[in-house]
């Protein structure tokens, strides 16, 4: 068996094991189709673009071949694509890359199986996921968006980096060493993209704020928090995450973490 070999995980299941079950075709290695907005104009030719537009979720179709050792064994195989592949069923189908496994999240449909009469351990498949999401996960887990950063000064601007090609909705995690009880206003946010979060928070010795950008929200200890502003999100390669507070003095460390996507 080639150790080299492109896997690909359905729910687990590898389908190009380079055995009985072989992957022949796929559009995975493509990307969403990008809708832009734009308008015509009114005095001369052309248009002119109105926004980078946004990326739509995705088709992923994929296309192999079943070639097993007896009738039994394809018969099996074949009935457990069936049993995977309900339409509307939720799957996962994930591929090898250096860094690890890349999983898209999507919904089976158009499962179809081809099979001749003189087939009797031989048959093509071919199915289709409809996934919500345009990027995949990246099976790392959540890894270092930012290194754990000292704050103790009222604006601070930390490097972070997205190692994805996808953008990025980290976790920021802020931890208060200080000995007081302080009222502030805390604002984070993303300079190139002009995207800020403004919340308050009373914060003592030991007190932890979530800030979950992904899911949008802020959680203080146990207590979500309300906020103004836009959840950042950062597009791939370096950048910078800004901390701003009001308060007199302070003693905290920020730590950014985040799961890579790739479109």
């Amino acid at each position: 068996m080639n150790g080299d070999r492109r896997r690909f995980l359905l729910n687990g299941f590898d389908l190009n094991d380079g055995g009985n079950v072989r992957v022949q075709s796929t559009n995975l290695f493509g990307i969403a189709k990008r809708t832009v907005d734009s308008g015509e104009l009114a005095r001369d030719d052309g248009r002119i673009l109105l926004n980078s537009g946004h990326f739509a979720g995705r088709t992923i179709s994929v296309a192999g071949q079943v070639s097993a050792s007896s009738q039994r064994e394809c018969d099996w195989l074949i009935d457990w694509l069936k049993r995977t592949l309900t339409f509307g069923q939720k799957i996962e189908l994930a591929t090898n890359f250096p860094e690890g496994y890349r999983i898209w999240s999507g919904v089976a449909t158009n499962l179809n199986i081809s099979r001749g009469s003189f087939d009797v351990s031989r048959a093509g498949f071919s199915f289709e996921m409809e996934c919500e999401s345009p990027a995949a996960r990246s099976s790392v887990g959540l890894i270092d968006f930012s290194a754990a950063t000292n704050i103790s000064t009222a604006a601070s601007a930390i490097s972070v980096e997205n190692i994805g090609t996808y953008r990025t909705k980290p976790t920021i995690i802020i931890s208060s060493s200080s000995s007081s009880s302080s009222s502030t206003e805390i604002t984070l946010g993303n300079p190139d993209s002009s995207e800020y979060l403004t919340f308050n928070a009373n914060l003592k010795a030991g007190d932890v704020i979530t800030v979950d950008c992904e899911a949008k929200t802020i959680i203080h200890n146990s207590m979500q928090l309300r906020a103004s502003g836009t959840f950042p999100c950062w597009e791939y390669g370096a950048g910078m995450l800004e901390y701003q507070d009001n308060l007199a003095a302070r003693n905290h460390q920020l730590r950014a973490v985040y799961n890579p996507k790739y479109i």
